[in-house]
């Protein structure tokens, strides 16, 4: 039914066909095991670009958002500076009406009838001196 082949690894005086002919070298696990952690390293370095390359862009979309926000700070600190000035002018001329209240430096209380038409104690700033007479 079919012909006998020849065994061509036992008997080399026959030519050999050429897809029979089989090249059986043992795999050199140390140069596979080189390519895998070669690929290792590729694959690790594509991630941290990958990461560097997205904080930038984070980075970059909060650094925009920081500026603006200074320059808002900045624009209302501009149109708030004349306030502040006639804020200061206002305050000295309060001064000047609150050192009319300094004689009463003391609180004294007295009993009175209350909201609710009990007694009840009430506290007022008032002076040991009479106003108006000097000292």
């Amino acid at each position: 039914m079919y012909e006998q082949q020849p065994d061509y690894t036992t008997q080399p005086h026959y030519a050999a066909a050429a897809h029979v002919v089989g090249d059986r070298r043992q795999a050199d696990w140390r140069l596979i095991g080189a390519y895998i952690i070669a690929a290792f390293g590729v694959g690790c370095a594509i991630v941290c670009l990958w990461l560097l390359s997205s904080f930038k862009q984070v980075y970059a979309s909060q650094m925009a958002q920081m500026n603006h926000a200074l320059a808002t700070a900045r624009t209302a600190q501009s149109k708030n500076a004349s306030t502040i000035k006639n804020l200061s002018g206002w305050i000295s001329s309060a001064e000047a009406e609150l050192l009319l209240l300094s004689p009463y430096g003391m609180v004294c209380s007295t009993y009175l009838t209350g909201p609710s038409g009990g007694p009840a104690t009430f506290w007022f700033p008032c002076s040991a001196q009479k106003p108006g007479s000097g000292s």
